[in-house]
């Protein structure tokens, strides 16, 4: 009797040992591409992931994704999203937004005939953060019991970037006393001060057709104090010029150099020689940088210039550069 009671424990605990699924630990969901359409602080835009599957054994019914906060999802249906798993395109049945999650359901479960997925929200459903800066999104596999198969987080940047550009003209003044007749001499020469900003822009894009770097300042540059005005030594950075100091004064301008990685970006845009030749900036948005193939490093080396005489008020003259990159995929 001891015997089969013994016996008939073990079958139950194989039995069981059998019909139960096996533990298996998440995978990590290697996520490859963030593209947006519009990275606009505050803009609407379609979202589109794509990566590699870490497991390719298990059967894939639900893909969630967790997007930081400041976006906004708005009412994403069906129609808004496409996902291809293994290189097949799925049909989705539901789309669920509980905050900044969004739970995708396929219609039936897909074991992937091989790693890659992509997954595209599209319709302009999705508004960026209000604030530039650089925001995460994360992605999970899930099972039809809703356990996690794989999960993965990949980050983006939001808005453009901005640099403060200030030239500062020093007080100067020469105080003489000759015998009883007081008399201010202001100091003839002329001041010419330059600061060199080697790699100011540095690019590394995998962009097929190259990529462009656009820069323009929020005002001129102006005196904090007097509200008067520094001028450029030309209208913008595609108008270059050539800049005696002794001759031309109370100016400002820049001076640049390209250099490239082993991997050239194709052709440059023309910024002429380093050290010779001028250009100025204005609140009109213009090319600074541009190459027309994909590039390991583009690095642009640059030299701010300011040539000033005693006609220029003593001031602090301020404005801002913003930078704008956008690549041709």
């Amino acid at each position: 009797m001891k015997r089969t009671r013994l016996v008939s424990a073990f079958l139950l605990a194989a039995l069981l040992a059998a019909l139960l699924p096996a533990s298996v630990s998440a995978g990590t969901l290697s996520i490859t591409t963030w593209s947006l359409s519009d990275t606009t602080p505050g803009a609407t835009a379609n979202h589109t992931f794509s990566g590699t599957l870490a497991t390719t054994n298990q059967a894939i019914r639900s893909i969630v994704v967790v997007f930081s906060q400041g976006f906004t999802i708005g009412s994403v249906v069906p129609a808004d999203v496409t996902v291809s798993i293994g290189g097949a395109p799925q049909t989705v049945s539901t789309v669920t937004v509980n905050g900044q999650q969004l739970t995708i359901t396929l219609s039936t479960q897909v074991t992937p005939a091989n790693n890659t997925f992509q997954i595209q929200i599209q319709n302009n459903k999705i508004t960026n953060p209000g604030t530039a800066g650089t925001y995460t999104a994360s992605l999970a596999t899930r099972r039809s019991n809703g356990n996690v198969i794989d999960t993965g987080s990949i980050t983006t940047g939001i808005g453009q970037l901005t640099v403060t550009l200030q030239a500062v003209v020093p007080n100067s003044l020469i105080f003489t006393l000759v015998n009883d007749a007081l008399s201010v001499m202001v100091d003839p020469s002329v001041g010419v001060q330059s600061i060199e900003m080697l790699g100011q822009v540095v690019v590394k894009t995998n962009a097929r057709n190259g990529f462009t770097v656009q820069v323009s300042l929020n005002q001129p540059l102006t005196g904090t104090t007097s509200g008067a005005t520094l001028q450029p030594i030309t209208s913008g950075p595609g108008t270059l010029s050539s800049w005696d100091t002794n001759l031309v004064k109370n100016r400002w301008g820049i001076t640049r150099r390209i250099t490239n990685a082993a991997n050239s970006c194709g052709t440059p845009n023309n910024v002429g020689t380093y050290g010779t030749d001028w250009a100025g900036l204005s609140t009109a948005a213009a090319t600074f940088l541009s190459c027309t193939a994909p590039t390991n490093q583009t690095t642009l080396d640059v030299t701010f210039q300011v040539a000033v005489d005693f006609l220029q008020p003593a001031d602090t003259y301020t404005a801002t550069i913003t930078y704008t990159a956008t690549g041709s995929f």
